[in-house]
């Protein structure tokens, strides 16, 4: 929407009118992340919501309430580097080690972004953070554009 003062006119080519977007933010669970690409600290924050699980699928909370499942929506990215390191020790308490004590890692599926081969493999999180993001628009159950509406909790 773009907007002026009542009482003022146009103006041919000057910068007088207010742009106001519209602002969708959302709560999402934290169910994992993946490693940033230089080996250190985090690269992208992946979010899910609770709802109505569809047929055959668990989701990534085996402990969902009856009927629904943590539903994949996204990623956060775009994180600032100091940030992203910070990240690897906050997150460290919901993080599941294997006998050797190294973190475990799943299989993600393949991201339409990015090139064959890569590694889409995450670090699964204990279901317990919360955080608010800000996006654009959804693109079917998917956010577009998604990044925190708000730091992180200390």
């Amino acid at each position: 929407m773009v907007a002026k003062p009542l009482d003022a006119v146009y103006q041919q080519g000057k910068r007088a009118m207010l742009k106001i977007k519209h602002h969708r933010s959302a709560d999402v669970v934290v169910y994992g992340y993946r490693v940033h690409k230089s080996g250190e600290g985090v690269g992208s924050l992946l979010v899910g919501v609770y709802a109505e699980a569809p047929e055959e699928w668990k989701g990534f909370d085996p402990e969902a309430p009856g009927g629904l499942a943590l539903i994949p929506v996204g990623g956060i990215v775009s994180l600032p580097d100091a940030m992203r390191k910070a990240l690897v020790a906050e997150l460290e308490p919901l993080t599941q080690k294997d006998d050797a004590g190294d973190l475990v890692k799943m299989g993600g599926a393949p991201s339409r972004f990015a090139a064959a081969g890569k590694d889409s493999s995450f670090v699964p999180l204990r279901p317990d953070l919360v955080v608010e993001v800000a996006f654009d628009q959804l693109e079917g159950h998917r956010f577009r554009h998604a990044g925190l509406a708000r730091p992180l909790a200390p």
